[in-house]
């Protein structure tokens, strides 16, 4: 797994996997991910695609 074996260097990269489910955490995996530059987070078979204000390589 790229994101390293828990998920602490760059979030969780789908919510499925969090320990506790509760909007602060969901809200603090989201942060994490953006702040890394990781715009896009699962959850489960949906994808949360966060606007990073800033021209992307796609």
């Amino acid at each position: 797994m790229a994101e390293g074996l828990d998920g602490r260097e760059f979030g969780k990269s789908d919510f499925v996997l969090l320990d506790e489910v509760t909007i602060d955490s969901f809200m603090q995996n989201l942060k994490l991910r953006f702040q890394k530059g990781k715009i896009y987070t699962y959850v489960g078979e949906l994808v949360v695609s966060v606007n990073p204000y800033r021209t992307m390589d796609i």
